[in-house]
């Protein structure tokens, strides 16, 4: 029996227009390093399913000692204010994933941002485990890291400086480096990932 899914919304009213806070918050492999995720690896597609599906990867990472293996479709990005996502995991708690990520202008200046999260549990233990995990450790983690993301925004920063410190995701504005870069351009691919 499928187990039902869950929906995680989770929105945040910022003082940075969402032309300021794209570079940023659209810089998903950015993102994960800055929530101290563990890395991902792309692997190889099963030769018969690459050839039917184009527009998809397969990634693996490895959480707290369980290997996570996933298949992840290429994002959708309507920038400066929408990004989404679609994954379906072939191991781990949960089945699958749809995140999306709107930025969306406030009349008197500022954005709310809003994630999304819908994940469908694999098993008994994702399913008890994702209110938690997903709903409670991971919504702190993502909000404390779109804060500092507004911050860097209001500074003129197009690139998030305190990904350098992994383990510390909530470093304060004292570590910024003087000499951050205030218009840097922001590497991207077209089809990021996370292991979140």
């Amino acid at each position: 029996m499928p187990h039902p899914e869950q929906h995680f919304r989770w929105t945040w009213d910022l003082r940075s227009p969402p032309e300021a806070l794209w570079p940023l918050v659209s810089n998903t492999d950015r993102f994960n390093r800055d929530c101290g995720y563990p890395p991902i690896t792309v692997v190889p597609s099963p030769s018969a399913q690459a050839a039917t599906l184009t527009n998809a990867r397969r990634i693996r990472a490895s959480v707290l000692g369980l290997v996570i293996e996933w298949e992840e479709l290429a994002f959708e990005w309507l920038a400066p204010t929408r990004f989404a996502v679609h994954r379906t995991y072939y191991s781990g708690p949960v089945a699958q994933m749809v995140m999306a990520c709107e930025l969306l202008p406030r009349a008197g200046g500022g954005t709310t941002l809003i994630y999304d999260l819908r994940l469908t549990p694999s098993s008994w233990l994702g399913r008890l485990a994702l209110p938690f995990t997903i709903g409670k450790k991971a919504r702190a983690t993502t909000g404390r890291v779109f804060l500092r993301y507004d911050e860097f925004a209001q500074a003129g920063q197009r690139l998030s400086q305190f990904a350098q410190n992994r383990r510390s995701p909530t470093v304060g504005p004292s570590a910024l480096p003087p000499s951050a870069a205030r218009s840097s351009p922001m590497p991207r691919s077209p089809c990021h990932s996370s292991s979140s």
